[in-house]
């Protein structure tokens, strides 16, 4: 039964507590907003958390016009995806180019997930 798994006690995410999140944030959008552009950052970093959970956010204007138009174009994290790291360095390049970035300017970002939890450790 998934509602005995860690993802609903103890665990900061699982398949299921994120699809059904994911659901009902579109929902709340839908009745809540017009037009509205959706944000996926992060959200809170627990201590002793491997990683910082997700925060979904919708922002929207209250006259009404259209922050985002064509909502086709925006990922559904419940829909498999068959993106590559190549897929996204292409993107990468093709974008600084656009924005007539120098080559030399666009450098791979990671997560130093050790320095993050060294450093909320040492927090009081």
């Amino acid at each position: 039964m998934i509602w005995r798994s860690e993802q609903w006690s103890i665990a900061a995410d699982g398949e299921d507590k994120r699809r059904l999140a994911h659901n009902l944030f579109m929902s709340m959008e839908d009745k809540f907003t017009s037009n509205g552009f959706r944000h996926y950052g992060q959200g809170k970093w627990y201590p002793g958390e491997p990683l910082p959970r997700w925060q979904y956010a919708v922002y929207w204007r209250q006259d009404g016009v259209a922050l985002w138009k064509d909502k086709s174009l925006l990922a559904d994290i419940n829909a498999p995806s068959s993106y590559t790291e190549e897929d996204s360095k292409r993107f990468t390049d093709a974008f600084a180019q656009k924005l007539k970035i120098p080559k030399e300017c666009v450098v791979t970002g990671y997560e130093d997930v050790l320095y993050h939890l060294w450093q909320e450790g040492t927090y009081r």
